[in-house]
């Protein structure tokens, strides 16, 4: 299972970074595809702001899919996911900016990354080891 979730999460990765392409170079196709019931709301600037976020998660998705067992990147991991389904459920249900057509693509992303995740978590969550934290030699006493 291990080698699948891995498999998962760095092809979600690989979406975020087309994600980050059109974010920074082709802001038309998030008004044409994704946020289509208010196109005129997407500009230059939500495209880079969009692009920076998901470049970030798309950053910490390919470590955990890496280091799966890390405690701390898979929680981060877990908690982008829960933000970008939460992201695009307002924007199709409160702010009305997309359509079920643009909602989809992340929905089913995000939602099978989060159950596949969380599942994985419960099943193996002995395995899962967070670092040690890093030693402090602020507080140390020098001779």
């Amino acid at each position: 299972m291990k080698i699948y979730l891995q498999a998962w999460l760095f092809f979600a990765a690989s979406l975020r970074a087309v994600s980050v392409y059109f974010g920074f170079f082709d802001v038309a196709i998030f008004q044409k595809k994704l946020f289509d019931l208010q196109p005129d709301k997407v500009n230059d600037l939500y495209g880079r702001t969009f692009g920076i976020w998901t470049l970030v998660t798309c950053i910490v998705t390919s470590s955990c899919a890496y280091d799966l067992h890390n405690a701390t990147l898979f929680g981060v991991t877990w908690l982008s996911f829960l933000c970008a389904f939460g992201h695009f459920t307002s924007e199709l249900a409160v702010f009305k900016t997309l359509s079920i057509k643009g909602f989809l693509s992340p929905a089913v992303v995000s939602g099978v990354s989060l159950v596949w995740m969380g599942v994985y978590y419960l099943l193996y969550r002995d395995q899962f080891h967070s670092p040690p934290p890093p030693e402090d030699t602020s507080l140390r006493k020098t001779q």
